[in-house]
């Protein structure tokens, strides 16, 4: 009875993993009854559940008292493959639920002493955790510490993949894109030479780095290795990674091409063939991609509307407990704000649309985290240039540029030094915004111009020089 359990678990997994969610949970939810391991029904539920594991596993500690494998009950090995395989199956699609299969995972894993199942689930905890962002960084490096001496004991390679994997994900997470891409090339290297079944995980290796990528403004780069991964994830017909590896900022790389209909063809795409129920990671993606989108074809009205339709789900969800989703989503809803106001609708939303704003504003400079003080530099810039404070609106998007290369977001810094040679409208400007062009094309971007619209929404595309503005 466990091996055919055992089996029906692990096709479940596969299930989930391909993007079979609907089935894939009804399976699920059998399985986890049969071990006695309940999923509670609703978003509050499943946030009190959680509540009450990371209170267990704070009073536990991180301490393990390892045990010989073989002396461990074979039921409590099943209940943790059971939370092993639900937490990293359903994390991109219901993040809630994924964070609560993880804890439960830890707690067994330290309980029962199986160093093993220990290090994978140290090493996963890292990239939970590391989802809030700077208030974080000390417990993830303190994991981190406890989940590195393990797995280095340890002869199995998927706990150094997962550890790699995690580490990759904190660093995406603290704003380190550079050493984001390196961990999670070296995390795909251990998966694909070290462990078997591993596609899943190599898959989300493969979307933080192309996100990372984009961050950076390595667009070239991003276009190799996206039409490399997709051509893989086709011969593997792994239809759940090939939807997956388009969506999102990815589509940058198309815009760049100065090919818009192909950009919107990628996110019909997805669309198509990904659940839109709930908010999950592929939808977030998708709803920033589609807003790059808007903002590129010159309908900043389109993207205000996707925005209405959408925020309050996203805001409602657990992917707002994401600093790096609050940081994207906070400056992105703030230009769209701003570029509604310059378009012919944007005069009857007025008052709204400024209280939006400076809310987001507002929600940029609580996060305290350095990636997303130049996001409060070219927002704050934007609003300026609506209450006609030109001289001060320069001087924060010189700052913005110089905090973007700070952060090694080149591409933002570029659209930051156009956008204030488009403010300064005289000869010194018209090199700004030269300059600013150059860097856009050695990444191969075609339309300069355009690019600045979804890097640094919320500016007149006029020149603006009269000295009252």
């Amino acid at each position: 009875a466990e091996a055919g359990l055992d089996l029906r678990r692990r096709a479940t997994g596969q299930l989930l993993r391909a993007g079979q969610i609907a089935e894939g949970t009804a399976q699920m939810r059998q399985i986890a009854a049969e071990v006695e391991l309940g999923i509670p029904a609703t978003p509050r539920a499943i946030g009190a559940a959680l509540l009450y594991e990371r209170a267990r596993l704070r009073l536990r500690g991180l301490g393990l008292r390892e045990r010989d494998p073989a002396s461990i009950d074979r039921a409590e090995l099943l209940r943790m493959n059971v939370c092993h395989t639900i937490a990293s199956s359903v994390s991109l699609h219901d993040p809630l639920l994924g964070t609560l299969f993880q804890v439960r995972y830890l707690n067994m894993a330290l309980k029962t002493g199986h160093a093993f199942h220990a290090a994978c689930a140290l090493a996963s905890e890292i990239g939970f955790l590391s989802m809030r962002g700077e208030a974080a960084q000390e417990r993830v490096e303190r994991t981190a510490t406890q989940a590195t001496a393990l797995a280095q004991r340890l002869p199995e390679g998927l706990p150094r993949g997962l550890l790699a994997l995690s580490r990759g994900i904190a660093a995406f997470h603290f704003g380190r894109w550079q050493e984001s891409i390196g961990l999670l090339d070296r995390a795909e290297q251990i998966f694909r030479g070290e462990c078997i079944g591993a596609a899943h995980e190599i898959t989300t290796a493969q979307l933080f780095r192309l996100v990372g990528l984009f961050l950076r403004g390595e667009l070239r780069v991003l276009g190799e290795r996206m039409a490399t991964f997709i051509a893989e994830a086709r011969a593997r017909d792994d239809s759940w990674a090939d939807t997956l590896l388009r969506a999102g900022p990815q589509v940058g790389y198309w815009l760049a091409d100065d090919d818009l209909p192909r950009a919107r063809a990628e996110l019909a795409y997805v669309q198509q063939r990904w659940s839109d129920e709930g908010a999950n990671v592929p939808r977030l993606c998708t709803f920033i991609g589609g807003l790059h989108v808007d903002l590129y074809g010159s309908d900043p009205n389109a993207a205000w509307g996707r925005i209405k339709r959408e925020w309050q789900e996203f805001a409602r969800s657990s992917l707002f407990e994401s600093q790096w989703a609050r940081v994207m989503l906070y400056a992105l809803r703030a230009g769209v704000a701003l570029a509604h106001l310059h378009a012919d609708h944007g005069d009857s939303e007025r008052a709204g649309l400024l209280r939006s704003i400076e809310t987001d504003l507002d929600g940029l400079r609580g996060e305290r985290t350095l990636w997303a003080t130049p996001f409060v530099e070219l927002v704050h810039a934007g609003l300026l240039v609506v209450y006609r404070q030109r001289e001060r609106a320069i001087q924060l998007l010189r700052a913005a540029e110089q905090g973007f290369r700070a952060v090694d977001m080149a591409l933002y810094a570029a659209a930051a030094r156009r956008r204030c040679g488009q403010l300064l409208g005289d000869d010194a400007g018209e090199q700004m915004m030269a300059s600013a062009d150059l860097t856009m094309a050695e990444q191969g971007v075609r339309r300069p111009e355009r690019m600045a619209r979804v890097l640094a929404p919320g500016f007149p595309e006029a020149s603006i020089s009269k000295p009252g503005l």
